[in-house]
């Protein structure tokens, strides 16, 4: 008659789901390296689903942002949170101030 292998003892609220994720072989029980991998693994695991979720936010705050923006009539597309005609007006105000300069400079 077989007989099923002994299971590694788990710590934690977990144990019964990482006895079945990773059952210990007779063969391997008690094994620091094994022990070393398996905490690697879950680790790789937890920071795989954090940069998916992570991934997923991204997409959605793309995604938001492509719906605000308006093209323009040559076609391209300005994303600003601002009223169009105010940052108009302030630019003009940088370029008067930039030619005031520029004049002062040449006498």
């Amino acid at each position: 008659m077989a007989t099923k292998p002994d299971k590694a003892p788990a710590s934690g609220a977990n144990a019964a789901e990482e006895e079945r994720e990773f059952p210990a072989l007779e063969s391997l029980r008690g094994s620091d390296s094994l022990h070393r991998l398996r905490n690697r693994v879950k680790g790789a695991a937890a920071e795989l689903e954090r940069l998916r979720q992570e991934n997923a936010d991204l997409q959605a705050r793309v995604h938001e942002l492509e719906e605000q923006a308006e093209p323009n009539a040559d076609g391209t597309v300005v994303a600003i949170g601002e009223d169009p005609e105010d940052v108009r007006e302030r630019v003009n105000e940088f370029i008067e101030i930039i030619d005031d300069y520029l004049e002062s400079d040449q006498t």
